[in-house]
């Protein structure tokens, strides 16, 4: 039998290439079938576990900032303490001015978050140079602040110099062995002397024409005052009252739990409706138990940093500014930043801190731990975190990321 012409064989190949394209798109199209199957079965899977789930009321922005949700405003009475507490929004609006970590000061908005924290108790204390009864009361303050070590961060002094026009960084230089240890100093030197002003208002009364004025803040406004000298009961009441408002905090059934504009804090919804907790270009903070931090982008924080700077060749690692970053190895001359120190932990790595790692940061495989002499040191990650109910310094949340990239190093980083 003679074979097939050419053209018959080629008619016989383009058929059976039609085929096997018919077989194999059938196989696609059924594999593609069962897997859409697969997806519809787990996505009514889902839905039914979303009706499922209890519903989550969300407040509208109506809520948020009506002003009638706020309790009700009290002046200063008999006791100092204030049950609702009093409003101070004109004071949280006023601008004044914050004592630099290098010398000299800055202008800021009293109510930003990075000067009153709204994750925090401020205890205010309104003081001048020349007040004697101030510099007789600090020192009582100073030494319960370094008894009540459980108070750490939920408690913060913040020093405010008024009725008097003398640099406030080289008042607070001199006189801050007296006080408590503080993050912010600032002070008050507007030619009407604003602040004591909006202080001494009647629906305030919380100033009488006498230092030294101890004004304790919970939740945006003042909860306890006391205008002049303290008492031999003042100080155990002063105690007392700020262990309320600390457990108070974390209460969500408590009066902090509420949310009207003027609370201090900058909560969802809020953004460009209540300039009284959120200022242009605020975020609200994460992780509050209203929605409410650590801003995105919080009032009155620092400006963007500039341009990174050349790091010198026999430097392993600096920070912005190209200063040298010494944590591991040989440390530049200068003497260490201890732990507790006042300015180890505000953020902001300077040249003598090279010690301090809560700012500082650590290189790759190191996290940040308090040494046997009580400094925070970059340490080689080699056992597990200790597990004391306590947070370690890796766990602070300026550490986090330090933290996390010595967790994950490879061992051939060490």
């Amino acid at each position: 039998m003679s074979a097939p012409p050419a053209a018959a064989r080629r008619w016989i190949a383009w058929f059976a290439a039609v085929m096997i394209a018919i077989v194999a798109a059938s196989v696609l199209l059924l594999v593609l079938a069962q897997r859409l199957r697969r997806a519809g079965d787990r996505l009514a899977r889902l839905q039914a576990e979303a009706r499922a789930c209890p519903q989550r009321v969300v407040r509208s922005d109506t809520r948020i900032i009506d002003h009638a949700d706020a309790p009700a405003s009290q002046p200063l009475g008999k006791t100092a303490y204030i049950e609702y507490g009093t409003d101070v929004l004109p004071l949280l609006r006023l601008r004044v001015e914050r004592v630099r970590a290098g010398g000299g000061v800055e202008s800021v908005r009293l109510g930003a978050p990075d000067v009153l924290s709204p994750r925090a108790i401020h205890v205010l204390g309104l003081w001048a140079p020349w007040c004697g009864v101030c510099k007789q009361l600090f020192p009582r303050l100073r030494d319960l602040f370094a008894r009540r070590t459980d108070w750490r961060d939920a408690v913060r002094f913040v020093p405010v110099q008024v009725l008097d026009p003398s640099a406030p960084d080289l008042a607070v230089a001199r006189w801050r062995h007296l006080m408590p240890p503080s993050r912010v100093q600032l002070a008050d030197r507007s030619a009407r002397d604003e602040l004591v002003d909006i202080l001494r208002a009647e629906e305030r009364r919380l100033y009488a024409g006498e230092l030294p004025v101890v004004l304790v803040m919970a939740c945006g406004r003042v909860r306890w005052a006391k205008l002049g000298a303290f008492a031999a009961d003042d100080l155990v009441d002063f105690e007392r009252r700020i262990d309320q408002f600390v457990a108070e905090l974390h209460d969500e059934t408590s009066q902090c739990a509420r949310v009207w504009c003027g609370n201090g804090r900058c909560e969802h919804g809020e953004v460009g409706r209540c300039p009284d907790d959120c200022e242009v270009g605020s975020a609200p903070e994460p992780g509050s138990a209203v929605g409410a931090t650590a801003p995105a982008s919080t009032p009155g924080a620092r400006a963007p940093a500039s341009p990174q700077r050349a790091c010198p060749e026999d430097c392993p690692r600096c920070d912005d500014a190209g200063r040298c970053l010494r944590l591991w190895g040989d440390a530049p001359a200068g003497p260490p930043t201890p732990a507790g120190s006042e300015r180890c932990g505000d953020g902001d790595c300077q040249d003598d801190e090279h010690d301090c790692c809560r700012d500082c940061g650590c290189q790759a495989a190191l996290v940040c731990r308090i040494d046997a002499t009580g400094a925070h040191r970059c340490q080689p990650a080699l056992w597990p975190e200790p597990d004391d109910g306590e947070h370690s310094p890796a766990d602070r949340p300026g550490d986090r990321s330090e933290a996390d990239s010595a967790r994950t190093a490879r061992p051939g980083d060490m």
